[in-house]
Formats: C-alpha cells, sequence, structure tokens
C-alpha cells in the first residue's frame, strides 16, 4: 500500500473533515487489478463519473495535492464551454505559503479572494484499471503532445495520510494562450456539487464559490456558439470519416457508457497491462524513497499517452487542430463583433 503517515498539525485546518470520514471508508491496500485516481474536475461529481461514465469507485477519500493548483485553461468551445479543468504545477516556494495559509484558522470567502489562490483539493478515487482505462479514454488521452497527460501526484488525505495517485494534467498545447478564460456556469456547478458531496475542506469549497463563471448574454449565447460551431464542424468535417471508420473497427471510444467499454478500452487496457502491473509493486517503496525515480513512483508510462503512433493519438491531434483554429477564428472575426466567448471583458 502507497502510504505515509505525516504529522497531524500539518493538517490542522482539515479536522473536520478528516472527522467526518467514516471509518468504513477507511484507507485500504489497492488490489492487483486496481489504481488510485485523484479527481479535480467534474469527476468529482458522482453524476459524471458514476452516473454518465458509469465508474463506481469502490472508495473515495477528499484530499489535496500541495503541489498543483486548478486551472480552467483547457480549451473547449467558445461561448458555451470555454475552458475545462487542468492542474499547473506550483513553484515551491509557493507550495510552502500555501501550506501556511491554510493551516491558519478558515477565511471567509471575501478574505479568501484577496489571499493566493490555494493549492488543488479534489477525490482520490479506488478505480479497477480497466475503469481507469476508460477514464483515459473517454478523456482523450492519446499523444504525449497534446490533450491530456498521464502524471503521478502526492496527495494529502485530511487525516494526515499521503498516498500517490494517478491524476490527468493537460498539455500546453492544448491550453489557452493569452485569453482570460472562465468555466461555464454549468461546469462549475458540476465542481462546486462535486466538492460537497465528498466533503472537501470548508475553506476550499468557499473559494470555489468566490469562482466567476462566463456570463454570456443571450445574443452572444445563440449567435456565438452556434457560429462557432459552425466553424468547429467544418473543421472536423474531413475526420468524421475516420472517425466513423475507427468506431466500427473499436478503435475509438464512443458513447458507450460504463460497462459497454468498447475497443478503445480494451485496447487502453491492454496497452497499461505491462507497466501498471509494476505500478502496485513499486509504489510502495516510491513513497517511503525520496530518492525515488519518476517510474518507481508508479507513472502511468504505459499509458497511450506516450506514444504518438496510432488512429486514437491522430483523432487526438487533429481535433486539437480544429479547436485551436476555431478559437483562431474566435480571437480574429467573432469576438470583435460579439464579444469576448471565454471572459466576462467587462469584468476584467
Amino acid at each position: 500500500m502507497m502510504t505515509r503517515v505525516v504529522s497531524s498539525k500539518r493538517f490542522s485546518s482539515y479536522t473536520a473533515a478528516a472527522a467526518g470520514m467514516s471509518s468504513r471508508n477507511r484507507l485500504e491496500s489497492l488490489k492487483p487489478d486496481e489504481v488510485y485516481y485523484f479527481a479535480f474536475g467534474s469527476n468529482m461529481n458522482p453524476s459524471v463519473l458514476t452516473g454518465r461514465r458509469m465508474v463506481q469507485p469502490r472508495q473515495s477519500w477528499p484530499c489535496c495535492v500541495p503541489s498543483h493548483r486548478l486551472s480552467f485553461g483547457v480549451q473547449g468551445l467558445p461561448y458555451s464551454e470555454p475552458g475545462f479543468a487542468t492542474i499547473v504545477e506550483v513553484p515551491q516556494q509557493e507550495q510552502q505559503q500555501q501550506q501556511q495559509q491554510w493551516q491558519r484558522q478558515q477565511l471567509s470567502p471575501q478574505q479568501q479572494q484577496q489571499q493566493q489562490q490555494p493549492c488543488v483539493h479534489g477525490v482520490i478515487h479506488r478505480i479497477t484499471r480497466r475503469e481507469w482505462a476508460y477514464v483515459k479514454a473517454t478523456e482523450g488521452v492519446g499523444s504525449k503532445r497534446i490533450g491530456y497527460q498521464v502524471i503521478p501526484v502526492d496527495c494529502h488525505l485530511y487525516d494526515g495520510t499521503v498516498v500517490q495517485a494517478l491524476t490527468l494534467q493537460a498539455a500546453a498545447a492544448s491550453l489557452h494562450m493569452g485569453r482570460r478564460v472562465l468555466p461555464s456556469q454549468r461546469y462549475l456547478n458540476l465542481l462546486q456539487e462535486g466538492a460537497r458531496h465528498h466533503q472537501l475542506d470548508t475553506g476550499y469549497q468557499q473559494w470555489l464559490a468566490t469562482l466567476q463563471p462566463y456570463r454570456p448574454s443571450s445574443m452572444q449565447k445563440m449567435l456565438g456558439t452556434a457560429v462557432s460551431g459552425a466553424v468547429l464542424l467544418a473543421a472536423a468535417a474531413p475526420a468524421v470519416p475516420v472517425y466513423v471508420a475507427g468506431r466500427a473497427m473499436g478503435v475509438l471510444p464512443g458513447p458507450e457508457r460504463g460497462a459497454g467499454l468498447g475497443g478503445a478500452q480494451r485496447r487502453a487496457s491492454q496497452d497499461s497491462g505491462l507497466q501498471e502491473a509494476s505500478t502496485s509493486s513499486t509504489q510502495t517503496s516510491a513513497v517511503s524513497s525520496s530518492s525515488s525515480s519518476s517510474s518507481s513512483r508508479g507513472v502511468d508510462d504505459e499509458s497511450s499517452s506516450s506514444r504518438d503512433g496510432g488512429l486514437l493519438p491522430f483523432m487526438s491531434w487533429y481535433m486539437n487542430q480544429a479547436q485551436s483554429w476555431t478559437w483562431f477564428v474566435h480571437d480574429a472575426a467573432i469576438k470583435p463583433v460579439l464579444g469576448s466567448g471565454c471572459s466576462n471583458e467587462q469584468e476584467a
């Protein structure tokens, strides 16, 4: 079991949340076919992870990751879903400042707005490797240059235990550059509901409540979404036959839910078999040794994010290009007419 216990004094601000953790949900050792998955975005919400994707975690725990913070920098669609969640690494000096900040007495939402953004909080899910492969497939993990990448993170449970888990971080090519991006109200609601459901730290929930969503006008919502959608569809149209063929061959993920894993998940699961099998045997020594390498820390090197061959990486690359083109058209032609499709300019 890849756990280590640290001084509970470092997590004094999480005492109330830790007290609410049921003894039935006590940390257990991973089985050979399981992984720890750290969710910080919509997959914190059971309506998405279980209701939509039919992934049913064996256990879930609230936690924080001091080394990273939340960002909504992943490219979406202008005027409807401008940005999706990812995490960005925090410099070491800022990590120390954040630790001190969240050890103090909880601040009011107004005070928190004046403080530095907290480290990211989320949920560790204990899921099967088969479910993990499906999560990766549905999140578009396919190339080491674009989309989400698999990385290991040290998750600090509120009782002081540190657990290493795998999570998804967006590559630079899939991020907004030079834009102030706000999440949609729908997407932000999913995060806030997931945080409440899993009883994340009260201070972090209050911070989430202070975040402003993107609020398009009725005209922006109608025309902006229609025009941007048309640009994206036009750019993506040449790839439709490839997608249909890939779906028919079972090598691309489709609308299957949960247990209907499809060929893409089976392929991802098969590809991940060798090194994920070694993950569970290396994780224990990894967290207890400060000199351990990234491969011994359970890095998901087997994932399709470490390769660029195959149809799924090509489709991921092509759709990324289509999205980037859509945002270029937004910046050059749509925004001057309809206003920003990713931020509330009057509040900037």
